[in-house]
């Protein structure tokens, strides 16, 4: 089914709020940005911007949280008015954007509680960063797909699944890769592990489809 061009002012205005804060961190932190963009192939990114202590609360990470944030609001409220759950609405879009800044917000406030009980707040620091930048990494790599769904005048429903695809087979990519490159500190902390997995990994999935599908 060939699906209407989707013209709305208030989409082209926050793409372009997203690229200009891309731009604005490859302004300010161009080395950072350059090792952040590279963190496929490789761990420099990690190795010099990991804090224990501080976990990832920065200004370069507060742009990415907000990136990410629209990204794939964007995409989630494109899926949606595309098979017809939600109407063609900016405030559909800004349930969606509020939905799911809660939350990130949320299962980041419940790990900080669950690993100081276990007092890990350290290695849960470490394990909150890299996935936060991996799920970062992605919101930026789709960042095309998401504008061309929006403005290319004969996408389908096909297009839309195969954006999806790529969106699953990439966040399942990069679990796989944290599972690979932290198993040790996993596996002395297995039960911990497991708690994390259910508690805000497993759990708060369900209950965000729940709530925006």
């Amino acid at each position: 089914m060939i699906s209407s061009f989707v013209s709305q002012n208030w989409v082209t205005v926050i793409i372009f709020f997203i690229i200009a804060l891309i731009t604005l961190l490859h302004y300010l932190y161009e080395d950072r940005f350059i090792k952040f963009v590279s963190i496929i192939n490789s761990r420099e990114y990690f190795i010099d911007y990991i804090d224990k202590k501080k976990g990832f609360i920065s200004f370069f990470n507060v742009i990415l949280f907000l990136i990410q944030l629209g990204i794939y609001s964007l995409l989630i409220y494109k899926i949606k008015i595309n098979f017809e759950i939600f109407n063609n609405k900016v405030t559909s879009f800004f349930y969606i954007l509020l939905v799911l800044f809660l939350f990130f917000i949320g299962r980041y406030l419940i790990g900080r509680m669950l690993s100081s009980v276990f007092n890990l707040q350290g290695k849960q620091n470490v394990l909150s960063f890299i996935k936060f930048t991996y799920f970062s990494k992605i919101s930026i790599f789709i960042l095309p797909f998401i504008i061309f769904i929006y403005y290319y005048p004969y996408y389908n429903n096909l297009l839309i699944m195969i954006n999806i695809g790529i969106v699953i087979i990439m966040f399942v990519f990069f679990y796989l890769k944290i599972l690979l490159q932290n198993q040790k500190m996993i596996f002395s902390n297995l039960f911990y592990f497991i708690l994390y997995l259910c508690t805000l990994e497993i759990i708060p999935l369900v209950y965000l489809y729940k709530t925006i599908f």
